[in-house]
């Protein structure tokens, strides 16, 4: 049984909640996000989430964040830098 204060997501299948001390955790993901991730890893799965999550922390150091509109903040960033 999931702890108290679990809640499902939409689009979020069910299981345990979410731990943010894991060191693994087990997701299943669709071929294209497996192709994405072993493209920015050169053929490594892993390796392409650590490029992902390493472009991510870019782009918050930057002002980006999850609720923002990703081609906006782009579009902004580089017309503020001319």
């Amino acid at each position: 049984m999931p702890r108290k204060g679990y809640k499902r997501y939409p689009g979020r299948t069910a299981g345990m909640p979410e731990v943010l001390s894991a060191c693994s955790f087990n997701r299943k993901i669709s071929a294209a996000e497996a192709l994405i991730l072993a493209t920015a890893g050169f053929g490594s799965k892993t390796d392409g989430f650590r490029n992902l999550l390493g472009l991510y922390q870019e782009l918050h150091n930057k002002g980006y964040r999850a609720d923002m509109v990703l081609d906006n903040f782009i579009g902004d960033y580089f017309q503020k830098r001319k």
